[in-house]
């Protein structure tokens, strides 16, 4: 008996020591499973966690009525296993705390800086959805302590912000972090307005075009639109729907609250003497009585202060003054924002101007890359320019679309990877990419690159061709492309529409969401980062704006099969299936697939490289002998452009070649 019992005891110890080593090489879940999970996880009033623990400086944890053994543990929730374990197989983190997380650890420097990415499409995620896996566990006592989350968050700020190549070459992602994590009061009203307001449309399809103008063209006097709104359908507000419009209008309230030139001197005054954006922004404060009604200089003076703070970062050493520059620079941001709208240009000079401050903005912000900026710039310094001068307003019209691609490219490719990988599992997530453009200074520079481009249009002359459609002046292109299909034409609203892929939809009111179709036309949002022409563009649709008229005009075509196209310079084209010309039916085409045989010149690879190859030593004439042509072009690209062209490795020929040389196990 007693043998029997020290031979449990000894698998018991057996299995308590190799725990982490299973768990470590768990299967990782699949999508289905972590969906699943995450629902579960909405419905229970712990959510992700499991009890309260004081978290320990040594790295121990005790229940909540007992003490760390030394000073310094702060109390909060502890993860569910399954959360852990998600961790560790899918290095999915959710329901992220803060306090007591080891910095390098929520930095996740080896993984591309994932963790912390996660946590902010997590914060994303809770705004819209509730509280997401904490829908419950938001009234979780003790889970979460405020103050210990600031706390944690300057810390770790002030640490990463101390590292001249990470500030360096992760501006924008560090900026943006520090909007996300909490490190001082919050005052995310933009974001909690775009919120509320996608919540309410969801479930109140008439309230979707005030939920448009929020999102895309938000001005202070919304305010009493919302209020109107909530006076006129009263009687049709549940109870809850109607705490949803306080809560809209208070958070508008504080959204467009005048800042205190109090505050700014608040902020400048910890930053060093010698500081020049010390120097200019206390010049600003002194030339304002108010902030209110800024004039075309105040706008240039502030986005000259934006791009001074971005080059002067670097140029003081500790953390906690890089974080006070920061906080700066999203404060005056947050004052362009609320501003912006009522910068009205009336001459193209003026518009030009707009263009150039805000484009200079784009760079201050982290959109652009500082040596992308100083490529633009000279370009779209267009004070000479005026109608007579076409090809040079074409010239900044066209770089100025480029600048839009090249800032919203900067959000995709800094948090693509991790979307796509929440993607799987948590549709909704979806929308994390558009509130980020929406909720800065681009949004802005998507309204004056539309009116730019309006202009352009009319002094070159440029003529649409829909059909027979009267006014065609109002018909504007947004994303190029071209298709063939069955127009569906719509009025009111278009959320029981079932859309199909292989049909045109010229519709009155926006959608909250979209699904591949093969062309759009929409009579509202005709900003070129609004919500439809983002999803179009990502999508490859083409797409086009049109008045009202023009929409009723279009009814009379509706089940007709139609061309539509739209070229680059933004002209529409539509006519009648049977009016295409040769060269537009030739698009359509079915190409017969001629089957080919290559040969592969082997005479000249080397195989016998199969080391990681250095992307700076390798030149277009490698193509073929130790890598592909993609590789080696870009390789010849490094040489030319060093420092324009990221540092990369190329896995040669000859590492395939052994790997497929390998003996399959077993055989």
């Amino acid at each position: 008996m007693k043998m029997h019992s020290r031979i449990i005891v000894f698998l018991f110890f057996i299995l308590l020591i190799s725990y982490p080593f299973l768990l470590s090489h768990a299967q990782a879940k699949t999508n289905d499973e972590i969906k699943e999970l995450v629902q579960k996880f909405k419905t229970q009033s712990r959510g992700p966690y499991k009890a309260i623990r004081w978290f320990c400086p040594d790295g121990s944890t005790v229940p909540p009525d007992q003490r760390c053994p030394e000073p310094g543990g702060v109390q909060r929730a502890q993860y569910k296993d399954e959360v852990v374990s998600l961790a560790k197989t899918n290095k999915i983190y959710l329901g992220q705390i803060l306090s007591a997380t080891k910095l390098e650890d929520f930095l996740d420097e080896q993984n591309q800086y994932s963790r912390l990415k996660q946590y902010q499409i997590e914060s994303y995620l809770k705004l819209i959805d509730n509280g997401w896996v904490n829908q419950k566990a938001k009234f979780y006592r003790g889970a979460i302590q405020v103050e210990d989350e600031q706390n944690w968050g300057r810390s770790f700020l002030q640490e990463i912000l101390a590292k001249d190549k990470l500030v360096s070459e992760n501006f924008y992602l560090i900026r943006s972090a520090a909007n996300d994590i909490p490190h001082k009061g919050d005052t995310k009203n933009a974001e909690k307005v775009r919120a509320i307001s996608k919540t309410l449309s969801d479930t109140i399809p008439s309230f979707m075009s005030l939920r448009v103008k929020l999102h895309g063209n938000p001005e202070e006097k919304d305010i009493q639109s919302v209020k109107q709104y909530v006076k006129d359908n009263n009687k049709k507000l549940t109870e809850d729907q109607k705490k949803e419009f306080v809560k809209l209008v208070d958070e508008m309230n504080k959204m467009y609250a005048p800042i205190e030139l109090g505050f700014l001197t608040k902020l400048i005054k910890p930053l060093p003497k010698d500081s020049e954006v010390k120097t200019k922004t206390k010049n600003f404060i002194n030339s304002k009585k108010s902030l209110g009604e800024l004039s075309e200089i105040d706008y240039n003076t502030l986005s000259d202060i934006l791009l001074k703070i971005r080059t002067e970062t670097l140029k003081y050493k500790k953390g906690n003054t890089r974080l006070d520059l920061l906080d700066l620079s999203l404060t005056l941001e947050n004052i362009l924002f609320t501003e912006l709208n009522t910068w009205a240009p009336k001459t193209l000079s003026e518009l030009l101007k707009k263009n150039y401050c805000l484009a200079q903005t784009l760079a201050g912000i982290g959109n652009l890359e500082l040596w992308e900026w100083e490529k633009v710039k000279l370009t779209l310094t267009a004070n000479s320019v005026d109608k007579k001068n076409i090809d040079e307003l074409i010239q900044v019209n066209e770089l100025s679309k480029r600048i839009i691609e090249w800032s919203a490219n900067m959000i995709r490719s800094t948090y693509g990877n991790e979307l796509n990988l929440f993607l799987g599992f948590e549709p909704i997530a979806h929308g994390f990419i558009d509130d980020k453009i929406r909720a800065s200074v681009l949004l802005f520079y998507g309204n004056t690159v539309s009116q730019l481009n309006e202009f352009v249009m009319k002094e070159i002359g440029q003529k649409n061709e829909v059909l027979n459609l009267a006014n065609q002046n109002q018909i504007k292109g947004l994303n190029p492309g071209y298709a063939k299909g069955e127009l569906v034409v719509i009025k009111g609203l278009a959320e029981d529409v079932e859309f199909k892929s292989d049909k045109i939809y010229a519709f009155e009111k926006p959608l909250a969401d979209l699904k591949p179709v093969a062309g759009l036309l929409t009579v509202s949002e005709g900003n070129l980062i609004s919500h439809i022409q983002l999803l179009a563009r990502n999508l490859g649709i083409p797409n086009a704006t049109l008045s009202q008229e023009s929409l009723d005009d279009l009814m009379k075509f509706n089940g007709k099969k139609v061309f539509y196209a739209v070229s680059r310079k933004g002209k529409v084209i539509m006519k009648l299936e049977k009016d295409m010309t040769e060269i537009e039916k030739n698009l359509f085409a079915v190409k017969k697939e001629i089957t080919e045989i290559f040969n592969v010149p082997t005479d000249k690879l080397k195989l016998n490289e199969n080391k990681i190859i250095d992307l700076r030593k390798l030149k277009s004439k490698d193509s073929g002998v130790l890598c592909g042509p993609k590789a080696a072009n870009l390789g010849q690209l490094k040489s030319m452009f060093p420092d324009n062209v990221v540092e990369g490795f190329v896995i040669p020929f000859g590492t395939f070649k052994e790997h497929m040389n390998q003996m399959i196990p077993g055989k």
